[in-house]
């Protein structure tokens, strides 16, 4: 297990006129000239100068925890175990492993204030998880593997302000989106230690986005199907 944290100053971002007077006069504290500089007002009070684009102005501060397993057996020792007796063939080798990233603190603050800073861990885009679990058969010269990308989904706008501010396809209320799994596989033959050929198959089950029992339709999840690509790889 891994546990990564990034904390980053000044980054560049962009601002509107309306960030720009709320950096100014809404925020205690901080760098706050930067921002009552880039507008002025004329004696009516009202805004007769304003510039708007990229400063150094915004922090981020991210954290995740990245979990890893990996296990791998023989079959033929698997099946001796299983059956108690001794199968003496070559039956290959099972791998199977497992890679999750879990979100756990998420937030950015284009005024640079620590105070605004506010996670989004836990909305659609920012699920709190994503992992892939692949299952891998090799035997000889032959070796195959089939590997599920996932993620748990999550919340469309943690800050929503109206309990039906979001409506499905249906009209039904809706607040969240369910996570979903893709699957990829392959296959590849080694002629040598220098030469491999592999075919590998992309969205190995063809979803095109209107499978009702894997998506929810109001994430409008596109794909054009099922993609196989076949590699010759020659090292000299």
């Amino acid at each position: 297990m891994d546990y990564i944290k990034i904390k980053l100053n000044d980054f560049v971002t962009s601002t509107t006129l309306t960030e720009n007077m709320q950096s100014c006069y809404d925020f205690a504290g901080g760098d706050r000239d930067r921002f009552c500089a880039t507008f002025s007002r004329d004696a009516d009070g009202q805004v007769d100068f304003f510039q708007t684009g990229l400063i150094n102005a915004g922090i981020v501060d991210f954290k995740t925890y990245v979990w890893k397993a990996d296990y791998a057996f023989d079959v033929a020792e698997f099946a001796s175990f299983v059956s108690r007796e001794n199968v003496a063939q070559d039956l290959g080798s099972i791998a199977i492993r497992y890679r999750a990233t879990q979100e756990d603190y998420n937030a950015t603050a284009s005024s640079g204030l620590e105070e605004d800073l506010v996670s989004v861990t836990g909305e659609f885009g920012n699920d709190e998880w994503f992992y892939d679990t692949a299952i891998e058969y090799s035997i000889g010269d032959w070796y195959a593997f089939v590997q599920g990308n996932s993620r748990s989904g999550g919340l469309i706008d943690k800050f929503q302000q109206f309990d039906d501010q979001y409506l499905d396809y249906n009209g039904d209320v809706i607040d969240r989106y369910r996570g979903y799994t893709t699957w990829n596989g392959g296959l590849g033959y080694r002629f040598n230690d220098d030469v491999t050929l592999r075919v590998i198959a992309n969205n190995l089950m063809d979803y095109d986005g209107t499978e009702e029992d894997v998506f929810d339709r109001e994430i409008n999840f596109i794909s054009i199907g099922r993609q196989v690509t076949a590699s010759l790889n020659w090292r000299f």
